[in-house]
């Protein structure tokens, strides 16, 4: 039996208000999981920190599939609505999309969000250090860190990174590739000098040196730290952190 001109009308309507619910739902967990993006496609290059290429093509799949639904939206609003078959093909592909972008916008946030397990869950998220107070001028810091083991002859990789606590304090490290040196980062408040920060810093850990296989090695030492704890760190700040590559620079006369 054949529905009549109002029953279409109504069963048109229904599923036009379950389509506008979805596009809803999925422009709010779009939304959402927007905070996992990786500032490096809109980044300039050496000013804000470079991500893997693996979260670059997730984050540019994420826009892509967005730019799709959206562009279905308008199209489907501007077409005649008096194709049913079209309708619901409509309603499949719309469907299709909305999973797609849901699915790599939680997988972006779930490799974005996994924070270093040597901290036993006590850091609540990763910060950007260049954009917080004490470590705004990591450049100035790491020129004075590779000054003062006089390495400033050739070329240097550092990255920084920095975990925020519940109570908001941050704990931030330097990683340095060629000096094999995981170094803690307090930072400093003094804007009119040279940011020795790092360089005076209580630790700076070389690795096979300072570091030991387990934690009974560790052995009351209040500066050793294990293998495990100081590769985690330095993983997560080549991934993760701010990347700073230092060409050989002269030192000033007076140092």
């Amino acid at each position: 039996m054949q529905n009549g001109p109002e029953e279409n009308r109504a069963i048109f309507m229904l599923g036009g208000m379950t389509r506008s619910f979805f596009h809803l739902v999925f422009l709010l967990v779009l939304l959402i999981n927007m905070r996992g993006l990786p500032v490096s496609l809109v980044c300039i290059p050496g000013v804000l920190p470079a991500q893997t290429a693996r979260d670059q093509i997730s984050s540019f799949l994420q826009i892509k599939v967005a730019r799709r639904f959206i562009r279905s939206l308008i199209v489907f609003s501007l077409r005649q609505k008096n194709n049913m078959r079209w309708k619901k093909m409509n309603n499949v592909r719309c469907y299709i999309l909305c999973t797609v972008a849901a699915f790599f916008s939680s997988i972006n946030v779930s490799k974005a969000d996994q924070l270093p397990d040597v901290f036993n869950k006590s850091a609540k998220e990763r910060v950007v250090l260049s954009t917080q107070p004490y470590f705004t001028r990591p450049q100035s810091a790491i020129a004075e860190l590779i000054a003062l083991y006089e390495e400033n002859g050739k070329t240097n990789h550092l990255c920084t990174v920095g975990y925020r606590w519940d109570d908001g304090h941050i704990i931030a490290f330097a990683h340095w590739q060629e000096a094999k040196m995981l170094a803690l980062w307090e930072g400093t408040v003094d804007e009119d000098r040279p940011d020795t920060s790092l360089a005076l810093s209580r630790r700076h850990w070389i690795f096979g040196k300072d570091t030991v296989k387990t934690q009974a090695d560790i052995n009351g030492s209040t500066y050793l730290v294990t293998e495990k704890y100081w590769q985690t760190i330095a993983a997560d700040c080549e991934k993760n952190g701010e990347q700073y590559t230092v060409a050989s620079f002269a030192l000033n006369s007076s140092e």
